[in-house]
């Protein structure tokens, strides 16, 4: 209903207004979750929530009201032991990189990511082929790596032209 939409945290008619909370909860940055200034690295880490959701059918941080999501996002870490046993270490680091909580340490460009996702489709540089892993756990890497390399892509095509 309308008057949800105007309680929601997330809703306000001065978006640009310095400290206040803008977006979905579940897909926030900390820095964005603590109403501070947010570049391109709020969306590297909105695209590792997705990834994080893709691989292991689970949200990373999670709440039964906005308020514990925001709080999980600023406090907790994700449950590393619900991705699949077999994804290669490299996508592992590439998740860890894109849920850094500090930003100055997060991947600092989605191209990046998309390179090492490339790789990894490709067999290139594995040092723990992804051929030794589980059956399910390739099918299901194998099943789900084009789609992150779609999503990685939408995310660098928004931002090319920025330095």
């Amino acid at each position: 209903s309308q008057a949800d939409i105007v309680a929601s945290p997330t809703f306000t008619a001065h978006a640009t207004a310095a400290g206040l909370i803008l977006g979905t909860a579940a897909y926030m940055a900390p820095e964005q979750a603590r109403g501070r200034v947010v570049d391109r690295r709020a969306d590297i880490w909105a695209f590792g929530i997705v990834f994080f959701e893709m691989l292991s059918g689970t949200r990373p941080f999670s709440g039964e009201t906005i308020s514990e999501i925001l709080a999980a996002t600023i406090k907790d870490e994700p449950s590393w032991t619900a991705l699949p046993g077999g994804l290669p270490s490299r996508v592992r680091e590439l998740l860890k990189r894109t849920l850094e909580k500090d930003p100055r340490r997060r991947l600092r460009d989605i191209g990046d990511a998309r390179l090492t996702l490339e790789d990894v489709q490709s067999g290139a540089g594995q040092t723990d082929a992804v051929s030794n892993a589980e059956p399910e756990s390739r099918a299901t890497l194998q099943r789900l790596l084009p789609w992150a390399l779609a999503a990685v892509t939408t995310v660098w095509w928004t931002y090319w032209e920025d330095p």
